[in-house]
């Protein structure tokens, strides 16, 4: 559906549709597809606005739907048009990423990201990194510490 179409939250009710509204890593929500990767890396990107600035080229809320999203794949930049039909429940509620404040920069990155993969199953199970590298250009690497409390194991974490 359209986003004017779109069953938003009651909490999200009186907003106007934008493309970004004060972006916040708690803006970010995940829907049913297994990509928190990519949610984590957008959460991680909208405490630098300017960076999520770059990747949508397109701004503002466009009435006609089209969007231009800049992504890198494999460390060459593409410029990927997407529309705003986004895919819904029965209930005409968002299936995939959304943001609050009926912000829309998530579900078409999340879209574009689609496209340039093949389908939105692809984007399951990858890691924050990759979706880092593919938002911001940048190589990432990935470190991983170990903490050893009186008593139990080693505890891994990234």
């Amino acid at each position: 559906l359209r986003p004017e179409h779109i069953r938003w939250p009651i909490v999200d009710k009186n907003y106007p549709l934008v493309v970004f509204n004060q972006p916040h890593p708690k803006d970010i929500i995940q829907g049913r597809l297994g990509n928190c990767w990519l949610i984590a890396a957008l959460s991680l990107l909208a405490e630098i606005p300017q960076i999520l600035y770059k990747v949508m080229i397109t701004k503002q809320y466009n009435p006609k739907g089209m969007y231009r999203v800049r992504l890198c794949n494999q460390g060459i930049w593409q410029v990927i048009t997407v529309d705003d039909c986004l895919p819904v429940s029965q209930s005409n509620s968002l299936v995939f990423s959304r943001s609050r404040k009926k912000q829309l920069y998530a579900p078409l990155i999340e879209k574009a990201l689609a496209k340039m993969h093949g389908s939105y199953m692809a984007l399951k199970s990858g890691r924050c990194d990759e979706g880092l590298q593919t938002l911001t250009g940048e190589p990432c690497e990935v470190g991983f510490f170990f903490i050893r409390t009186r008593g139990e194991q080693k505890h891994s974490t990234s």
